[in-house]
């Protein structure tokens, strides 16, 4: 038997191109100097492909040994490490490694849904630190406007673009997705916001203007604790 592609592109897709062990988590697809890139990627079994394998004693069927749930996504010193320390890497332990790993590729790239709202707030106030830096910094506002050799104006438009704009949508899925924490006076606050998100997003995207665009609602530092707003 083996590992047909389908297998194969799920488990490098949700691998994120990283080594499953926690330990190392190292490139699996290095780049050269020279530009050229390389693939050190092992898809390792969790249990054995054959009963004599690593960790084969185990009553998985042979014929689903190759699927998905059965393999991991390893560097090759790793993987050699792993299979030929069986006892010392038992399937609980990989299938741990596995589980652990793609929940922090979808946490990157999902919206996660909080249990508390000290951890929501964590995670909103570092993506509105990072906004009003960059407002404070380069926005119409700021020291740099009015030097003509800065091109402040540009480098506003850019920042919008860049970080701003996408920012506010992380934000606003963040609020949308833990509304279970948030109270109706708050979830009030976030309305505005999607309204200030999307007047935002049709300024610097559309190619037109809307001179109404409703401006950041201050109290998005208030309800996430922004200090000195």
């Amino acid at each position: 038997m083996a590992i047909n592609e389908r297998v194969r592109r799920m488990l490098l897709s949700r691998s994120g191109g990283y080594c499953m062990r926690p330990e190392c988590h190292c490139d699996l697809f290095p780049m050269f100097e020279t530009g050229e890139i390389t693939s050190v990627e092992e898809l390792a079994h969790i249990v054995g492909q054959k009963a004599d394998g690593p960790r084969g004693d185990h009553p998985l069927p042979l014929n689903q040994r190759d699927e998905y749930q059965n393999i991991l996504v390893l560097c090759p010193t790793c993987h050699t490490i792993v299979d030929k320390n069986p006892e010392q890497f038992p399937d609980d332990l990989l299938l741990g490694w596995k589980a652990q790993h793609e929940e922090k590729i979808t946490t990157c790239f999902g919206v996660p849904r909080y249990d508390t709202r000290a951890q929501l707030n964590k995670a909103v106030l570092a993506l509105l630190i990072q906004n009003r830096v960059t407002f404070e910094t380069y926005g119409p506002f700021s020291a740099k406007w009015t030097d003509p050799l800065a091109n402040a104006a540009a480098a506003w438009a850019r920042a919008v673009r860049t970080q701003i704009i996408p920012n506010n949508r992380k934000i606003l899925e963040l609020a949308v997705a833990n509304s279970h924490l948030m109270s109706a006076d708050e979830l009030a606050v976030i309305q505005a916001f999607r309204l200030h998100k999307e007047a935002l997003e049709f300024n610097h995207l559309s190619g037109d203007k809307d001179a109404n665009a409703p401006l950041f609602p201050k109290e998005m530092n208030n309800i996430f604790g922004v200090k000195n707003a």
